[in-house]
């Protein structure tokens, strides 16, 4: 826009650059053009991308008091899968984009993500403030527990990286990862700190959580502390719920105000 200024924040030594993980002007060839019109499975079939796709995210945070079980008012989130590519490793990768369906809140960032492992690789996020656009971007190359710092924007974006395998377990450093199958027990997890949360808004249980095979929990812990909490539902390219950051969020898919 013009007059607008842009100042970027380095939060680390290498930064991806404008363009994301792949060069502006990298041939891709046959194999990359498909990517951008066909859909990708991977990881064990157990995620599906395509360009063009959307979905909702609601989102509550914690009072900063940390009094009580105070939250805030929901805030909805649009994610939509913008790119499809390989990066300079010739791994596939995906852009999505989050911003505010209502244009209220300049916020907007941009997470690219390695469809092979599933893991956060970058979060590009910028804001306005007092008229100049900043513009922050984070790396976070191992995947994993890494994705677990500081962040650098307020829309829910972690993806952990997540084993291809329903059952696993290892240890990074001080925490703990883990992926399990999701059961009754994790629903009624995410249905009681979805309603105590959202008190004010009447939800019914979406198409999120039909069919329990398909849902597996992914986790984070550190001691007694758990850092992450997530359920995934297969071949949806977002978790249904997540907490995280003293953040409850969860898909249209998950929990809706809407008759199913």
């Amino acid at each position: 826009m013009r007059g607008e200024e842009s100042d970027v924040a380095r939060i680390r030594p290498r930064i991806i650059t404008e363009g994301g993980a792949v060069k502006r002007g990298q041939k891709l060839g046959v194999l990359g053009c498909l990517l951008l019109i066909c859909p990708f499975r991977g990881n064990g079939a157990a995620f599906s991308y395509s360009v063009g796709e959307k979905w909702l995210v609601t989102a509550v945070y914690r009072s900063p008091s940390g009094r009580g079980d105070s939250w805030s008012p929901p805030i909805v989130w649009e994610y939509s899968i913008e790119k499809m590519d390989r990066n300079s490793e010739g791994r596939p990768i995906a852009e999505i984009q989050i911003r505010d369906p209502e244009g209220l809140r300049s916020e907007t960032a941009t997470l690219t993500i390695d469809l092979t492992r599933m893991s956060l690789l970058t979060v590009k996020c910028e804001y306005l403030v007092q008229g100049r656009r900043k513009r922050l971007i984070q790396d976070y190359p191992a995947g994993g527990s890494s994705v677990l710092r500081f962040p650098i924007t307020t829309a829910p974006f972690l993806v952990p990286g997540i084993p291809t395998d329903s059952l696993h377990f290892h240890r990074e450093g001080q925490r703990e990862f883990r992926t399990r199958k999701a059961t009754v027990e994790d629903f009624q997890i995410a249905r009681d700190a979805v309603l105590s949360s959202m008190k004010s808004q009447p939800l019914r249980v979406g198409r999120g959580f039909d069919h329990f095979d398909d849902l597996f929990v992914v986790e984070i812990s550190e001691g007694l502390h758990r850092k992450l909490y997530q359920i995934w539902k297969r071949n949806r390219p977002w978790p249904v719920y997540t907490e995280a950051f003293g953040c409850r969020s969860f898909t249209d898919e998950a929990f809706t105000n809407k008759e199913r």
